[in-house]
């Protein structure tokens, strides 16, 4: 069976391929956005904390399968043996009884991690209130991926990445470069990359129908990058709310998922959006996104919690989308600045 690999741009870069029970290659990881709490006790919101008990659900079916030692189990977990085996048994069935997201890899973030105005230093209480407390299930002690939004930088967003040196599961990593040198590890990255699944997460969307809106920066820097290097999607937070956007002619797919800690089902950019383009918009209620990437697909789901909801949608591999031309002038415009030309 071909390998498959896949690459995250502004988060990290990964290269990572597993096999499940079926022994189906495949990686699935889970999108959480703005995740920042608030900056009064307790620190976090019921919303965010309700997001965190949603993707802990797979917790103990996990560690009933692959813990020999039954006393090692957390006390909810203690079962009688025969309830353990009950549960692998019926482990298909439960997991869609409760929802559940089996094996999730590693996690990302789409920036503002704490509210309002970032933190402090690399001591501040925010990363155990905020953080490590709301996502301390057994199932969450896996790496997370975390991106700096502009609440962040309202902060000392350095003491962020300086806290990498101190948590288990962030990734260490180096104070980030300016926008220039950013720009050209982008395309030197994209440019090299063989990757079958190519997904750049930032904070700002490109397009939204929520609060904050487009990014006509971000359209014209990045957009026609990434169709160049037929990038599969660009997921992205800012806005509160969970949203999938496909432009017209576009292989390039665009998801917005902020609502993990506020939420707001405000509209007012929709109108600025092309029609048709706007596939879903959930901001009633708080959300995530899980995606899992296999051999032949890449399947976005956005989900939430209370009551509950779940969109999917499947993208191709890379080597299945169109090549990208970029765009001339309609022909009676080239003419036109064909003659202004001549003429001077």
């Amino acid at each position: 069976m071909k390998y498959f690999s896949f690459v995250a741009l502004l988060a990290s870069i990964f290269s990572c391929v597993k096999a499940d029970e079926s022994n189906e290659r495949r990686l699935r990881f889970v999108v959480l956005g703005d995740i920042g709490g608030i900056p009064v006790r307790p620190y976090s919101m019921w919303s965010q904390r309700l997001v965190s008990k949603q993707i802990a659900k797979s917790a103990t079916i996990r560690l009933l399968n692959n813990s020999r030692n039954h006393d090692n189990l957390p006390p909810k977990c203690r079962t009688k043996i025969s309830q353990r085996i009950l549960i692998e048994t019926w482990q298909p069935r439960l997991v869609a009884e409760l929802d559940c997201i089996p094996n999730v890899d590693f996690f990302v973030t789409t920036g503002d991690n704490f509210y309002y105005r970032g933190v402090k230093h690399v001591d501040d209480f925010r990363f155990f209130a905020t953080y490590e407390r709301v996502y301390s299930s057994p199932s969450l002690q896996k790496n997370w991926y975390l991106i700096a939004g502009n609440h962040d930088y309202y902060g000392n967003v350095s003491a962020q990445i300086l806290y990498t040196q101190k948590s288990k599961r962030i990734p260490k990593k180096k104070n980030a470069p300016p926008a220039e040198t950013q720009m050209e590890w982008i395309k030197n990255t994209l440019n090299d990359s063989k990757a079958d699944y190519l997904i750049v997460f930032g904070h700002h969307p490109m397009f939204s129908a929520g609060w904050h809106g487009n990014s006509q920066s971000l359209q014209d820097k990045l957009q026609d990058l990434f169709k160049q290097h037929k990038v599969n999607a660009y997921i992205s937070g800012h806005d509160h709310n969970l949203q999938h956007i496909v432009p017209e002619n576009s292989s390039l797919e665009h998801f917005v998922c902020g609502s993990s800690n506020f939420f707001r089902n405000w509209q007012p950019n929709r109108p600025k959006l092309e029609p048709n383009s706007l596939k879903i918009f959930i901001g009633d209620k708080p959300g995530f996104l899980v995606v899992t990437a296999k051999e032949d697909r890449l399947k976005v789901e956005l989900r939430t919690i209370k009551p509950k909801q779940k969109y999917k949608t499947l993208l191709p591999p890379r080597n299945k989308l169109p090549d990208f031309i970029k765009p001339k002038f309609p022909k009676l415009l080239e003419d036109f600045f064909n003659s202004v030309e001549k003429a001077g």
